[in-house]
C-alpha cells in the first residue's frame, strides 16, 4: 500500500470512529434532568443514533484506500446519505411540533432507493465480484449524482420548511405550544445543510482522495462538535424552570393547591368570556360585526365543540383553516376578541385539566397533563405560568 494511501486510510477511520463514538454516546448517555422525559428533549435521539452509525458502511475504503471498488463506495456515500440524513434530521427534531408524520413517508420512500444502491456498491466493494470501469461506471457514477440531487433538494426542503416555522413563530400569536419549537437553536443550525452541500459535491467532483481525507477530518471535527451541542436539550425550558418551589413533582400539588385552582382558572374563563361577549360596532377589527359574530361562531364550533383544543399542536393556521376564512381575519378575531389564540386554546386545556383531575383523582400530573392537550407535564407547567 502506498505511503498516502495510509493516510487516506487513518482519515476515514477517524471519521467513522467519530461516528460510532457520537451514537454510543447519544444512546447510552442523557444528562439530568432530561433523564425523566427523553423523547420530549431529545426527539431525534434513536434517528441520530443509527445515521451516525451508518457511516461505518464505508469500511472497506479503510481497508483497501487504492481499490476503485472501495473508493467508489466511499465517494459516493457523502451525497446519497449525507445530504438524506440533514433533511431526516431537520423534519424529526423541529417537525416534532409541525406533524413530522406528514414528511415521514416521503422520508421513507426516498430511502429504499438510497439504502439499495450503497448497499450494491458495498457488496461489490467487498467481494470484487464486477469492477466497475469505463462506461459502465460512468453510468454508475451517473445514477449517483442523480440520486444524490434528489436527495440534496429533499433538505433544502426540510431548510426552507424550518424557516418558514421560524417566521411564523416571530409572527407571533401561532402556536398554542411554542416553547416546544426550539428556535434559538434552529437559527444555529440552519448552515449546516448549506454547509454540507457545497463541501460534500466538491470532493465528489473533484474525484480527489486528499480532498476526501480533508473532508473526513473536518467531519470528524464537526461531529464532536455537534455532539457538544446535543448533549444538552435545545427545549427553551427545563422542567426546574417550569416549576415553583410548590410543584417539584407529581405529588408537589397540594390539597391547597388544588383547592386554589379552581378559582385561578375560573377567573381566566371569566375575563374570557367577558373578551368572547365583547363586540363593539367594528367588533375592534376593522370588520363588520356580522362578520366577526360569525367567525367567532366558528372557531367555537371547531376548537370547543370539536375538542381540537385537545390537539396539542393546534396552530392558528389549522383553525383558519377548518373554519373556511383567511388567516388574516380569524387572528384579528381572536387577539381582539377572544384573547388571542394561545390564551384562548390554552384557558380551554387548563379547564379540562381541573375537571379531569377532579374526575381521576388518582391520575399522575404527566397523564392529567397530555389527557388535557398538553405535550408534557412541563408544557403544562410553562402555560399555566405564562398565563399567570
Amino acid at each position: 500500500m502506498p505511503l498516502y494511501d495510509h493516510y487516506f486510510s487513518l482519515a476515514a477511520l477517524a471519521f467513522i470512529l467519530s461516528g460510532l463514538f457520537f451514537a454510543a454516546v447519544r444512546w447510552f448517555h442523557v444528562c439530568r434532568p432530561y433523564q425523566q422525559d427523553p423523547s420530549y428533549y431529545f426527539p431525534a435521539r434513536p434517528l441520530l443514533t443509527v445515521f451516525f452509525i451508518l457511516p461505518a458502511i464505508t469500511f472497506p475504503y479503510v481497508l483497501w484506500p487504492g481499490d476503485p471498488d472501495a473508493w467508489l463506495l466511499m465517494k459516493s456515500y457523502f451525497p446519497l446519505i449525507h445530504m438524506y440524513i440533514c433533511a431526516v434530521l431537520m423534519f424529526n427534531y423541529f417537525g416534532s411540533v409541525k406533524h413530522w408524520n406528514k414528511w415521514k413517508r416521503s422520508a421513507i420512500f426516498m430511502a429504499v432507493p438510497l439504502i439499495l444502491l450503497l448497499v450494491f456498491l458495498l457488496f461489490n466493494a467487498l467481494t470484487h465480484y464486477y469492477s466497475w470501469g469505463g462506461r459502465s461506471q460512468q453510468a454508475l457514477v451517473i445514477v449517483t449524482i442523480g440520486m444524490g440531487i434528489i436527495a440534496s433538494v429533499f433538505s433544502f426542503v426540510s431548510l426552507w420548511k424550518v424557516m418558514s416555522w421560524l417566521r411564523q413563530l416571530k409572527a407571533g400569536d401561532f402556536f398554542s405550544n411554542p416553547d416546544d419549537f426550539p428556535a434559538a437553536y434552529a437559527q444555529k443550525i440552519l448552515f449546516a445543510p448549506v454547509f454540507e452541500f457545497f463541501v460534500v459535491w466538491a470532493v465528489f467532483f473533484a474525484d480527489s482522495k486528499k480532498a476526501m481525507a480533508l473532508m473526513h477530518l473536518v467531519f470528524m471535527v464537526f461531529n464532536i462538535w455537534f455532539l457538544l451541542t446535543v448533549l444538552h436539550s435545545k427545549r427553551e425550558k427545563t422542567p426546574t424552570s417550569w416549576m415553583t418551589d410548590e410543584e417539584p413533582s407529581d405529588s408537589a400539588l397540594s390539597l391547597e393547591k388544588q383547592q386554589q385552582e379552581p378559582s385561578e382558572y375560573q377567573v381566566a374563563n371569566q375575563e374570557l368570556q367577558q373578551e368572547s361577549s365583547y363586540v363593539n360596532e367594528q367588533g375592534g377589527t376593522g370588520l363588520p360585526d356580522e362578520k366577526v359574530a360569525s367567525i367567532m361562531k366558528e372557531i367555537r364550533a371547531f376548537v370547543e365543540e370539536g375538542r381540537q383544543y385537545l390537539n396539542p399542536h393546534l396552530t392558528i393556521a389549522d383553525v383558519a383553516s377548518h373554519c373556511g376564512y383567511g388567516r388574516t381575519y380569524v387572528s384579528r378575531v381572536l387577539a381582539n376578541e377572544m384573547g388571542g389564540f394561545f390564551r384562548y386554546v390554552n384557558t380551554l386545556r387548563l379547564q379540562h385539566a381541573r375537571k379531569y383531575r377532579e374526575e381521576h383523582p388518582n391520575a399522575t400530573q404527566e397523564e392529567v397533563a397530555v389527557a388535557s392537550g398538553f405535550s408534557s407535564r412541563q408544557a403544562f407547567y410553562a402555560v399555566r405560568r405564562r398565563m399567570s
